[in-house]
């Protein structure tokens, strides 16, 4: 069982040991800090060159396989939109949707992935 800390409990915002989550607004930090980082500003700081990378590579093999993204969507069963958003970085793929469409545009997944793993050693390479 979680340790909780006496407040008041709103849909929009749990505390737990200390800790406190705002999941419809991205935020979190800890308890009486000052400072809040949203949580996706703090993924894209560390993957941002490998996200950045991925979706570069999938528009490649997109505009390779001469398919719009309307075309691409249709293959995917999705909207246009679908494929807008993760080429525009408004979206993170899954895994699952990654291979999915990586399928569709006739492509090893291993062999797209080979740059964003070379992007992203570089950058842990960085931070170390």
């Amino acid at each position: 069982m979680q340790n909780r800390v006496s407040a008041p409990r709103h849909a929009w915002c749990e505390f737990v040991a200390g800790f406190k989550e705002y999941p419809l607004l991205g935020y979190s930090g800890w308890a009486g800090s000052d400072i809040r980082v949203p949580v996706g500003q703090r993924l894209n700081r560390d993957f941002a060159a490998a996200n950045e990378e991925l979706r570069r590579v999938l528009i490649v093999a997109r505009r390779e396989a001469s398919l719009t993204q309307q075309e691409l969507a249709a293959k995917l069963g999705k909207p246009q939109s679908f494929v807008s958003k993760y080429e525009q970085g408004e979206r993170r793929l899954g895994v699952v949707e990654f291979l999915l469409i990586a399928e569709k545009l006739d492509q090893d997944a291993g062999e797209l992935l080979t740059d964003v793993r070379a992007v992203l050693q570089a950058s842990s390479e960085g931070n170390s």
